[in-house]
């Protein structure tokens, strides 16, 4: 194997000694203090408020709890009571802080759990196709990475751009959505940048947040078209709940969800776990994707003063895929049939029209080349330029790559197309080469294979057809009798994902002053940790060459024997290489925020002051991120896997 390994590495600036400092001059008195308050809320405000009063801000807002015990929000969180059918009034995303929806200076649309539910929303995709100015798969198809001549092309959805290689490419899951036709928002969990190659579920999500444009986030940097974030669901601290849901789907899918929310401590201590297991039904075979969560969340709130509160979740995601192709294969077979099906005859350099009979060459190397014909041309470019006299459509000359035939999983041959003296492909080495050739051997090195081809492009590198297309994308293939798209095979059947993600999350919230007098002062600590492997085996999308249907153009073997798949179809994989992207998304971030309503400390006439927030922020954000890449090479041994030349060298010439 050969392994190239580069390694990226992002980090902000480091906020942490201001931070530390900061958060130990006022947390740890704070912690104390609350140890020893009174714990006796105040009495009711029961003056009734004018009818021109703007809304309370969240902070202030009590949530009933058991017992006579009044919990009080911080400016971190909201509460999931306050929702009203499929309308959340209040929202962190964007500001970070708890905001009426209308009050946050961007197009922010709040989905609850019960919209998710009732809208059987499993993932980004799926809510995207019920929110405005938003798609999703389901919405559009997601194709990338196409140049003039067709041959790059990912088929997004099925996995071989999961790992955003080549041109920046999404996976199906969170980078194949658009958000006011922009492109793919940012991927954030609990207001964190999370890694898009870990989508998430809605089995332990609160509400998703989506939030659209360049204005969405007030700190940092993002993606012009916006945000969505997942609020993960929290501990309830005077809850018993639980649920269990099965869901079956067609071609055989079905997924199971369960989750239960244990007050281990009545409204101190509470523990929420959940979990979910989900087998994606899929038409084309043999094809497969699995997915297992788990989720454990725990809610401390240790002093009945609820001025303390500490939350912390963890999750562990498992995906085995290889899913079936979403697009159709490119179509290299229907211009062959149109050319009259020519069939190439390596031994004699003869092409042989199927439909007519008609021949046409000789195609030879080089003017040394038996066979050789005064005043035609030689090489390659012979057959593949369309000024040469020799020029065939439909077919063309394989690439000089070291290529293997396999035909129902079982291994056929091994050749090099084209060889070159003196080249260690196939395991050629300089003492194994010959100094004096026999006929057979330079019929050999006079010889190259040929595959399908499209016909040519107006306007594309085609002089006979200058002022044509600008740009070019291969079709697919829509013959039923080339490829049977609703129950044909699945042609990224070779493709295979192994990956698993770890995510932490803690997070520290302190009321260090509630004074009706002088307002509320509050401090959180926060962190997000993610970690993820994955080893993956692209050899059909690896290299955005998509999946592409060829004719074997080649009579007779390059050893003189008929070629029993000469005429067939088959789908060439480039380079199929493995990829190995482990990559880990650590944050820290502290926040201080001052709020004080001055509307009923000041005279009537400066009313007009209202209510204020502060808020003091510092964070870091470190991204590591590793790409390994896995070939095989030959480095001899197998004589299969030898050049024609050198197996020439060692065995009986050919008659």
């Amino acid at each position: 194997m050969n392994r190239l390994h580069a390694t990226r590495m992002r980090k902000s600036a480091s906020a942490l000694p201001a931070l530390a400092s900061l958060l130990a001059v006022v947390l740890i008195p704070a912690t104390l203090c609350g140890q020893t308050a009174n714990t006796t809320p105040p009495p009711a405000d029961q003056t009734p408020a004018p009818a021109n009063q703007q809304p309370i801000p969240v902070e202030t807002t009590p949530a009933p709890a058991a017992e006579g015990e009044t919990v009080r929000l911080t400016p971190f969180e909201v509460s999931a009571d306050q929702t009203k059918g499929y309308f959340t009034p209040n929202t962190t995303t964007g500001t970070r802080l708890a905001n009426n929806v209308g009050d946050i200076p961007s197009e922010v649309t709040v989905i609850d759990k019960q919209q998710l539910q009732d809208t059987n929303s499993q993932n980004i995709n799926d809510v995207m196709l019920y929110e405005a100015g938003t798609e999703g798969s389901r919405t559009y198809t997601p194709v990338t990475g196409f140049t003039e001549t067709g041959d790059r092309m990912n088929d997004a959805l099925a996995g071989g751009s999961d790992t955003a290689n080549n041109l920046g490419v999404g996976g199906p899951s969170t980078l194949s959505t658009r958000v006011n036709g922009l492109g793919a928002p940012d991927n954030e969990v609990n207001n964190f940048y999370s890694l898009y190659r870990i989508p998430f579920d809605t089995y332990n999500v609160q509400s998703i947040e989506v939030d659209r444009g360049p204005n969405s986030l007030m700190f940092g940097s993002g993606s012009p078209a916006g945000i969505v974030n997942s609020s993960s669901t929290q501990a309830v601290i005077n809850r018993l709940s639980g649920s269990a849901s099965l869901q079956a789907s067609s071609f055989g899918g079905y997924r199971e969800t369960a989750e239960l929310n244990i007050p281990l401590i009545r409204n101190h201590v509470a523990l929420f776990l959940a979990q979910e297991f989900t087998s994606v039904g899929m038409q084309r075979q043999p094809s497969y994707d699995l997915t297992r969560r788990q989720y454990a969340a725990i809610t401390i709130d240790p002093f009945k003063s609820h001025k303390t509160k500490i939350t912390a979740d963890a999750e562990f995601w498992n995906n085995t895929a290889d899913d079936e192709n979403t697009l159709l294969p490119q179509d290299q077979v229907t211009p062959w049939i149109a050319s009259g099906k020519p069939m190439m005859n390596p031994v004699t350099g003869y092409i042989t029209y199927l439909s007519t009979g008609k021949t046409v060459g000789p195609y030879v190397y080089s003017t040394t080349s038996p066979g050789y014909t005064a005043g035609l041309p030689t090489g390659t470019g012979a057959l593949t330029s369309n000024t040469s006299p020799l020029y065939v459509t439909g077919i063309t000359s394989s690439s000089a790559h070291f290529t293997e035939m396999w035909a129902n999983g079982q291994f056929l041959w091994a050749f090099q197309p084209t060889q070159t003296i003196g080249s260690n492909y196939g395991g050629l080495i300089a003492a194994q080469v010959p100094t004096t050739l026999t006929a057979s051997q330079i019929m050999v090195r006079s010889q190259f294979l040929t595959n399908s081809t499209t016909l040519p492009i107006p306007g594309v590198g085609s002089p006979l057809f200058a002022g044509g297309y600008a740009s070019w994308n291969t079709p697919g293939v829509v013959d039923q009798n080339i490829y049977n798209s609703q129950n044909g095979p699945n042609i990224d059947g070779n493709d295979d994902v192994q990956a698993r993600a770890r995510t932490y999350h803690f997070d520290f919230q302190q009321n260090i002053l509630a004074s009706e007098k002088w307002g509320n002062l509050d401090a959180d600590l926060a962190f997000f940790r993610q970690e993820f492997r994955d080893f993956e085996v692209f050899p059909g999308n690896g290299h955005n060459t998509g999946n592409t249907f060829y004719v074997d153009t080649n009579s007779y073997l390059q050893n003189g024997t008929p070629n029993p798949y000469g005429g067939s179809i088959y789908e060439s994989e480039y380079q199929g290489d493995a990829f190995q992207r482990p990559e880990v998304n650590q944050n820290w971030r502290g926040m201080l925020t001052y709020g004080i309503d001055l509307r009923d400390k000041v005279p009537s006439w400066l009313s007009f002051l209202g209510h204020h927030r502060f808020m003091a922020e510092a964070s870091t954000h470190d991204d590591y991120y590793q790409v390994w890449r896995f070939r095989a090479t030959i480095d001899g041994g197998d004589g299969s896997y030898t050049s024609e030349l050198y197996q020439l060298n060692n065995q009986p010439a050919i008659p």
